[in-house]
């Protein structure tokens, strides 16, 4: 005879397919999320709604561990603020040279239709 064909206190276990004790085992779960996996299970033929509260404060707990030991995610940035922050980045990082500052001043002195006949212009290349 099996210790799991006898149940003390009841028979809210003895009668699932399988037992809490059984899948926690074969998982290997650790305590918090045991007593999450037996509360959830046996609430319907034992506890009721007190067993759902346990479940939800061990859940609790576990968030809170869970958390608590891993390092802080910094908050999100806005895309937009990303994209300033690189192209600033970027810009200090390339530089133009004194020639393409002096050719990009005189095109942007010029009229749209001389812009259209840059090709030729000593400045400009």
């Amino acid at each position: 005879m099996s210790a799991f064909d006898t149940q003390v206190g009841g028979s809210h276990y003895k009668d699932m397919a399988i037992q809490p004790v059984e899948f926690i085992q074969k998982n290997r779960l650790g305590f918090i999320e045991g007593n999450i996996v037996k509360y959830i299970c046996r609430w319907r033929g034992k506890n009721g709604i007190d067993d759902l509260r346990k479940v939800r404060h061990y859940i609790d707990i576990l968030i809170e561990m869970e958390t608590a030991s891993q390092p802080a995610k910094e908050p999100a940035t806005d895309p937009a603020i990303q994209y300033a922050r690189d192209m600033a980045e970027l810009r200090e990082k390339v530089k133009p040279t004194t020639r393409e500052r002096a050719a990009a001043r005189h095109l942007a002195e010029m009229s749209p239709s001389a812009q259209k006949g840059i090709e030729g212009c000593e400045a400009c290349e």
